[in-house]
């Protein structure tokens, strides 16, 4: 076969695997120029291209960024999906701009596409367990099966992602979907309950925890190189919202401060307001935290955990589901006059009430 056939063969065959390996549409969007009077040509374009992204979304996925709605700090999971489904739409070739018909009106026609690989990340992947089977004698037959199960969330996501295997059994939970349990039998000899199971993960969830664990250990590996007791506190003139200028700094050995302290002295004076930088560690105990508190009567506060917003003077009870024996970033924000007036209270697993964080979870 001549030479040249077989070249523009292979290509052939390349081309049309490409095409096989994408989903492609064709978008027309228009935006009227009045509505954004302050903006370059070029962020223009950039308006329309993220406009056909936006309504090429559902198209290219279908309903799969649409499937899973929860609530998660106050936001819904599916914009963060959805936000991030978008970041994966390309566009193929050049667009084409133009005047529309209306007065002042720019349009584009776009065409974008996803790759196989894309949709993969937002389609749901079976994993199976064929005769998994948990064991544990000091444990009453009544609560066996839903420890079992819980195990077997946690076999599940390893099985796809073994990185995650630190996950506690809560947050395992939030990652399955469509759990179900067959052939379930329990063997008297060795107190094992074997099962079948089945279930879908999704494999951008398992990559957000990834990349959220990922940050978390860096910030614990620097926490735990040097701890004491104590938090550092810095003081802000009330306007100073990007923190610019620190008016004085101390540290403060236990957290018994957080409530009723008055904060005058001779930079300070009691009638003023101050917008306040606290930052140190918590350090959890053996039993891990499932839920925070907030009590506060401040004009404002903010309680961040590994750069994470977690309580504020608006939302005052947050699930955190800590891990035990492990180390957190610590940062509180207020704005107060006279005295801080706050405390932060704790309810473990598998307890009731809640109780004040004493100054051995607080480290700097």
């Amino acid at each position: 076969m001549n030479r040249n056939v077989i070249v523009l063969l292979l290509l052939f065959i390349v081309l049309n695997l490409h095409a096989s390996s994408k989903y492609e549409t064709s978008k027309t969007t228009c935006i009227l120029q009045s509505n954004y009077s302050d903006t370059t040509l070029n962020d223009l374009k950039k308006i329309l291209i993220d406009q056909s992204k936006q309504e090429a979304l559902e198209e290219l996925y279908g309903n799969i960024v649409y499937s899973k709605t929860e609530i998660k700090d106050g936001k819904l999971i599916s914009d963060e999906i959805r936000s991030r489904a978008i970041g994966a739409v390309r566009i193929s070739g050049n667009p084409s701009y133009y005047n529309g018909k209306n007065l002042g009106e720019i349009c584009a026609d776009v065409k974008a596409y996803i790759t196989q690989k894309d949709l993969q990340k937002y389609s749901p992947k079976e994993v199976t367990l064929e005769h998994y089977c948990y064991t544990n004698k000091s444990t009453a037959l009544g609560e066996l099966k839903s420890q079992a199960k819980q195990k077997a969330y946690i076999e599940m996501i390893t099985s796809v992602k073994p990185s995650l295997k630190f996950l506690t059994y809560i947050e395992a939970e939030k990652l399955v979907s469509d759990f179900s349990m067959t052939n379930e039998n329990f063997d008297i000899s060795s107190s094992a309950y074997c099962f079948d199971a089945k279930a879908s993960l999704m494999p951008y969830e398992l990559e957000m925890i990834v990349k959220q664990s990922n940050k978390s250990q860096k910030i614990v590996s620097s926490a735990n190189k040097k701890l004491s007791h104590g938090l550092k506190v810095d003081y802000y003139e009330k306007d100073d919202f990007e923190l610019n200028k620190v008016i004085f700094t101390e540290i403060l050995k236990s957290s018994s401060w957080l409530k009723n302290k008055k904060i005058a002295n001779k930079t300070l004076k009691s009638d003023k307001i101050y917008r306040i930088n606290i930052q140190g560690y918590l350090k959890t105990d053996n039993d891990a935290i499932s839920f925070m508190k907030l009590i506060q009567d401040v004009y404002s506060v903010k309680i961040k955990l590994n750069d994470k917003e977690i309580l504020t003077d608006k939302r005052m009870i947050s699930k955190v589901d800590l891990q035990a024996n492990s180390v957190y970033k610590l940062e509180i924000m207020l704005k107060t006059a006279q005295k801080f007036d706050i405390a932060l209270l704790i309810k473990k697993k598998n307890e009731e009430s809640y109780q004040p964080i004493d100054r051995d979870y607080l480290f700097n």
